[in-house]
This record gives structure tokens, C-alpha cells and sequence, in this order.
């Protein structure tokens, strides 16, 4: 796994880490990792539709994960060039509002969106396990996430 760190913040209580992973193709998954000062054994793998930075504001959802001594990682799947949505990328095949250039690229390689995306969770969820005193992984998926909704279950 080519993991890169790229700053940490202190909060009260907590301090956030931006992280970056190399996904499976030629983009990276960007995320933030929020860690308690006092660790609990679980984590929260958060999945948004509008990205890491949705519930990140003062008092906010992942305020109140860590405020439970839960480790929080925050991410967008599938937030690489190409991405679906609606009025950024439109190409060649942009029909009925919405681009189909990224449904037909995975029809030619043989995996399915979801299945990009499923294994960036799973990428992250790998990451987390790999930290030692995590116990439990638990994923969030907000509504609005698209096909991110399928991939929530717990490991």
C-alpha cells in the first residue's frame, strides 16, 4: 500500500490526519483519519456523498464519533477522474444528464462501479486494521451516496 501523510491538526479532545492512498487504478483516495486522545478499540469508516470534509465542521456527526473514543476515517469512494457526477464530466456519452463514459470503461475492463468502489472500502478498511489496537470496523454511509450505499456492513 503506497500511503502518504500530508498534515495533522490538533482539536480539543482529538487530532485530524489528511492521509492519501493510492487506489487501484491511476488515482488516490484522499481521507481523513480523526483520533481520540483516548483510544477505544472501534472504528468508523464515514462514506458521504459530498466528500470527507461533509460533517467535519464544530459539533458536527464526527464530533460525536470521537467524542465516543471512536477512530474516525472519512472518505469519498470512487472520488477519481471520470467520477459520475452529474454536469462535471460529460465526454461523448453524456446522455439524459449524466455521463456514461465511466459505466462503459468499466464494461471494458470487466469490474463494475461498484466494485471499484467496494474494493477502495475494503482498501481502507485494511489500513485501519493494520493500526493494532482496533478491534471492531463499523462503515456510515450517508444517503445520497449512490452505489457507496452498498458497500455498508460491518467487518
Amino acid at each position: 500500500m503506497n500511503l502518504f501523510f500530508s498534515g495533522r491538526y490538533h482539536k480539543d479532545g482529538y487530532v485530524i490526519e489528511k492521509y492519501f492512498i493510492k487506489g487501484e487504478g491511476n488515482y488516490v483516495i484522499p481521507y481523513l483519519l480523526m483520533v481520540p486522545f483516548e483510544l477505544g478499540g472501534k472504528a468508523v469508516i464515514y462514506l458521504h456523498p459530498l466528500g470527507k470534509l461533509a460533517e467535519t465542521t464544530a459539533g458536527g456527526e464526527m464530533e460525536w464519533f470521537v467524542s465516543r473514543d471512536l477512530r474516525y476515517l472519512a472518505s469519498r469512494p470512487g472520488r477519481y477522474p471520470g467520477r459520475q457526477d452529474r454536469g462535471v464530466f460529460q465526454g461523448d456519452a453524456y446522455i439524459e444528464g449524466g455521463s456514461h463514459n465511466l459505466w462503459y470503461a468499466s464494461m471494458l475492463i470487466g469490474r463494475s462501479i461498484v466494485g471499484i468502489r467496494a474494493a477502495d472500502v475494503v482498501m481502507l478498511t485494511r489500513l485501519l486494521k493494520k493500526r493494532g489496537t482496533i478491534k471492531e470496523i463499523y462503515e456510515v454511509c450517508q444517503e445520497g451516496a449512490g452505489s457507496c450505499s452498498a458497500l455498508c456492513c460491518r467487518f
